[in-house]
C-alpha cells in the first residue's frame, strides 16, 4: 500500500514543483498538468478504496436502491470502455440480451456501475492481445452478466483467494499491472450485499471468464426518478457557500466563461442570510461542513424559504452511506475534487447553459 500510495503522490509533488520554473514552455506545462491529474485520479481511487474496505470490514455497508434504466447504464460503460480497449488494440464486444431499450429496474446504481466496471476494466488490463467480451441478459428479474477475457489468466491456487483484500497475481504483476488488492473484495461484498453471486474460471496464458447473477426488481410503470426543474431556464446568480478560499477560488474559476454571477457564503449562516435578502440567486452549491452553521441546516432553512431553488452539495463524502444522509434536503450533490465537466452537467439538470 505504501508503494501504490507513494507512486501516484510522487508524480503529484514532482511536477507541481517542475510546473513552478518559468523556464517552461505551454507543451511542456500542459503534460505535467496532465500527469498531475492523472495521478491525482488514481490517488483519490487508492484512497477511496481503502475507505469502502473499511467500511465493508465494520459492516456498516448498506445499499441505496432506485429505478433507473439498466440498458442506459450498461451501453454507457460499454462505450466508455470500447475507447479503452481500442487504445490497445483489443477487440470489444457488448452483447446485451435484454428485451427493450427502456428497461427500468430497482437497485443500487452506484455499486452496480462500480461491479461492472471493476471486472471490465480488469479484463482490458490483463489482456495483451485478443477480445473482451460482455455479455448481459435479465431471466426471471435477475441480472445476468459475463465477461470474458483472452487474457494472462489466473492460478488455480489463487483463484481461492483473489477475493480477500489485498490479493494480487503476485509480487511481479503487482509491479508490472499495478492495483493494491482491494477491488475484488470490494466487488464481491457489493455483489453479497445485493443478494447476488460472483464466480470466475481462469487458465494461465488463455484467459478469464467471470460470472454475475443480481436480482433486480422491473419497474413496470416507471415515472423515473423525481424531476425537480421541469422548465429550466437560464442561469445569471450562483452563490457558492465555501469556508475554504481555495476552494471557492477553484469553483469560481471553473464557471469563468459562462457569464454568471458568482456569490461567496463563508458558512450556512450567511448563505441563508444572503437567501433572505437576494431573491436573484438561481442556484446554490452548498459545502456540508461549515463553521457557525453546516450546509446541511443551512439547506433546510432556505428550502423553507424558497422550496423551488436548487441547491447542489458539495461534499467531500465519497461512500454511499454518506451521501445518504443528506438526500432528504439537496437537489444533488457533487463530490470533491470538483472536474469542470462533472459540474457542467450537473448544472445542465436544473438550468439552460449556453455552450
Amino acid at each position: 500500500m505504501s508503494h501504490e500510495v507513494r507512486t501516484p503522490l510522487n508524480a503529484i509533488v514532482g511536477f507541481s514543483q517542475l510546473m513552478t520554473y518559468s523556464s517552461h514552455k505551454p507543451e511542456k506545462i500542459k503534460e505535467y498538468a496532465e500527469a498531475i491529474s492523472t495521478s491525482s485520479d488514481n490517488l483519490i481511487e487508492i484512497i477511496t478504496n481503502l475507505i469502502e474496505i473499511s467500511e465493508i470490514t465494520a459492516n456498516t455497508l448498506q445499499a441505496i436502491f432506485t429505478d433507473f434504466n439498466v440498458v442506459d447504464l450498461i451501453n454507457h460503460l460499454g462505450s466508455k470502455f470500447d475507447q479503452l480497449a481500442k487504445i490497445k488494440k483489443l477487440n470489444f464486444m457488448l452483447d446485451m440480451n435484454i428485451p427493450n431499450k427502456k428497461y427500468f429496474i430497482l437497485s443500487d446504481i452506484d455499486k452496480l456501475k462500480k461491479i461492472i466496471s471493476y471486472i471490465i476494466d480488469n479484463a482490458i488490463k490483463f489482456t495483451h492481445q485478443g477480445s473482451v467480451i460482455v455479455t448481459c441478459a435479465i431471466e426471471q428479474e435477475r441480472l445476468h452478466l459475463t465477461i470474458i477475457d483472452s487474457g494472462i489468466g489466473i492460478d488455480t491456487e489463487l483463484q481461492k483467494t483473489i477475493f480477500e483484500p489485498f490479493r494480487q497475481l503476485d509480487t511481479g504483476a503487482s509491479r508490472k499491472y499495478g492495483g493494491n488488492g482491494l477491488g475484488l473484495s470490494i466487488v464481491k461484498a457489493y455483489i453479497e450485499l445485493l443478494n447476488g453471486t460472483i464466480s470466475l474460471k481462469s487458465e494461465i496464458d488463455v484467459g478469464t471468464e467471470v460470472s454475475i447473477t443480481i436480482p433486480v426488481n422491473k419497474k413496470d410503470n416507471l415515472t423515473s426518478q423525481k424531476i425537480h426543474f421541469e422548465q429550466k431556464y437560464f442561469i445569471n446568480t450562483i452563490l457558492i457557500a465555501e469556508d475554504d478560499l481555495n476552494n471557492f477560488k477553484y469553483l469560481r474559476d471553473l464557471l469563468d466563461g459562462l457569464d454568471i454571477k458568482i456569490l461567496h457564503a463563508v458558512n450556512g449562516k450567511q448563505a441563508f442570510e444572503m437567501c433572505k435578502t437576494d431573491n436573484k440567486i438561481d442556484l446554490i452549491m452548498m459545502d456540508i461542513e461549515m463553521p457557525i452553521m453546516d450546509g446541511h441546516t443551512a439547506t433546510k432553512l432556505i428550502k423553507e424559504l424558497r422550496p423551488d431553488l436548487p441547491i447542489i452539495a458539495q461534499t467531500a463524502y465519497a461512500l454511499d452511506s454518506e451521501k445518504a444522509k443528506y438526500q432528504d434536503a439537496f437537489d444533488d450533490y457533487i463530490t470533491k475534487p470538483i472536474r469542470r465537466k462533472e459540474l457542467k452537467e450537473k448544472l445542465q439538470n436544473f438550468i439552460q447553459i449556453e455552450n
